[in-house]
């Protein structure tokens, strides 16, 4: 994973200490504190795909735990966030940031 981050994700407001579910299974790669994002979490979902969740007040899952499409991964927080609580969410593929918005219709 590199540690080269450019903000092409999403904020979504959110209460603080609100559920965080996981989008898609699959298994952690980085979950601490990262400059600029607070506590992060990336996981990886095969396929090179992974997904970047930001600026959490606790992380429920540690690196190389495996997580559940649905499972709750973190809670949201304002952790190195200027504008209060809420979840910085991005998803890469090959490195490349994707638009999230049609991943939180597929069920």
């Amino acid at each position: 994973f590199s540690a080269e981050l450019f903000r092409k994700g999403i904020d979504i407001e959110a209460p603080y200490g609100e559920q965080i579910r996981a989008v898609e299974g699959g298994r952690v790669i980085f979950a601490d504190r990262f400059p600029g994002y607070g506590k992060m979490m990336v996981v990886d979902h095969g396929e090179r795909y992974y997904t970047v969740y930001a600026h959490l007040s606790e992380l429920l899952k540690k690196n190389g735990e495996t997580v559940r499409k649905g499972e709750p991964i973190a809670l949201v927080g304002d952790s190195d966030s200027l504008a209060g609580a809420r979840l910085y969410f991005e998803i890469r593929k090959d490195g490349k940031p994707l638009d999230p918005v049609p991943w939180f219709k597929k069920q």
